[in-house]
């Protein structure tokens, strides 16, 4: 008996192990895909936790630069504690481009990954005053692979296509989408990149309950 207990727990660990998301070794979040389509997939991913930095700009490539030095840092030990953070996967720059306004600057907010053993609130905090912790829902995203080391023209192509891939599906945004890249800078070969575009989650029905319920009640309070 004692021994199936052993092979049990053994097995569990194992399964647990196999099922938690690695990159070359590195952190990455687990998710789910939803669909498959011939040039993209929809997915829903876990809640998660980020560092971040933003920048406004009109060049992709330069505030990737910057922002990555100040995470990088952040990670190396410039935090409170002085102390070193795992490496996580993606890197993660989320875009926001301009609305048909020419004085207007695209934004770039990048963010790495919080390790999962960081999760109980014990968050090392930065000393660089422009970098801040973002907790997002479970959420949806279509996304977009593709290989090589690309330049900022094929970041933008790439999000484009995605964008006229999806263009008939509802929910998908239309106004931010989020460039990753998996491996670190000196990776030459077999490189992964991706694209996501978020996609609205349908409410619950308890949800809709309750915002009817919400609403009814302020009418009767009006």
């Amino acid at each position: 008996m004692g021994i199936w207990i052993i092979l049990s727990t053994f097995l569990a660990v194992q399964i647990g192990q196999s099922l938690s998301c690695e990159h070359r070794g590195v952190e990455c979040i687990d998710y789910e895909v939803i669909s498959r389509h011939p040039e993209y997939e929809e997915r829903q991913y876990p809640s998660t936790v980020w560092i971040s930095a933003k920048e406004s700009g009109p060049s992709l490539s330069r505030a990737q630069i910057n922002l990555y030095k100040k995470l990088f840092r952040y990670i190396q030990g410039d935090n409170l504690r002085g102390e070193f953070i795992n490496s996580t996967t993606p890197t993660r720059t989320k875009v926001v481009p301009c609305k048909d306004d020419s004085m207007c600057e695209p934004t770039y907010t990048m963010s790495l990954l919080v390790p999962k053993d960081l999760y109980d609130d014990k968050f090392p905090i930065p000393t660089d005053v422009d970098l801040f912790f973002e907790r997002e829902p479970p959420k949806k995203y279509v996304v977009r692979s593709f290989g090589g080391r690309p330049s900022e023209s094929q970041w933008v192509a790439e999000a484009q296509k995605l964008a006229d891939l999806t263009l008939k599906e509802a929910g998908v945004a239309r106004d931010h989408y989020y460039l990753n890249w998996y491996d670190p800078p000196l990776q030459l070969f077999n490189r992964l990149n991706e694209v996501w575009i978020p996609k609205t989650m349908k409410k619950k029905y308890s949800d809709q309950k309750k915002f009817i319920k919400d609403k009814n009640d302020l009418n009767e309070v009006c």
